[in-house]
């Protein structure tokens, strides 16, 4: 028997209260178990998404949580309240940035969609004290001369509109 999309939704928000139960009580791993059933359930709910991430970042699983946080960022851009979006952005970016040099690509995708939310809110200062800390961050990495495309899109104003492709984690 098929799901229907409202007995999905029903079952998605009991596992997120009983998971926000869990994590109230103190079971990290219960909630993130929980919490990460009921995302993949609604992959387009920001806030679940963005509790999903939370609870990966305290378990140590900062891919899963920078998986998330994109999820979650991309949520509220498509919902059309883009500026919701900035905060797991910047959250996935912190993450991303621990990570280097490792993870430079994942890095560098968030840093370029992050400034071009930001460019695209006109969020002009923001965008470029996130540049100048992108590059900092690779300078610190020991990357020298950051990507040709890392560094167009840090420093050239872009009008395109940000959509955020799922990222798989």
């Amino acid at each position: 028997m098929a799901r229907t999309p409202s007995s999905i939704q029903t079952q998605a928000e009991r596992w997120g209260a009983e998971a926000k139960r869990l994590a109230d009580n103190g079971d990290v791993p219960g909630a993130f178990d929980l919490y990460r059933k009921a995302a993949e359930a609604l992959p387009g709910a920001p806030w679940l998404q963005h509790r999903t991430a939370d609870m990966a970042r305290k378990l140590g699983q900062h891919e899963l949580s920078i998986h998330y946080f994109r999820r979650s960022a991309d949520g509220f851009i498509r919902a059309g309240f883009p500026r919701r979006g900035i905060a797991p952005l910047r959250l996935a970016w912190t993450l991303a940035r621990s990570a280097l040099p490792q993870h430079l690509d994942v890095f560098g995708d968030i840093s370029q969609t992050l400034v071009n939310l930001q460019r695209q809110l006109e969020l002009l200062a923001d965008a470029e004290v996130t540049a100048d800390q992108t590059e900092e961050a690779l300078r610190h990495a020991g990357i020298r001369g950051e990507p040709a495309p890392l560094h167009s899109i840090l420093r050239t104003a872009d009008s395109t509109r940000i959509t955020l492709a799922p990222s798989q984690g």
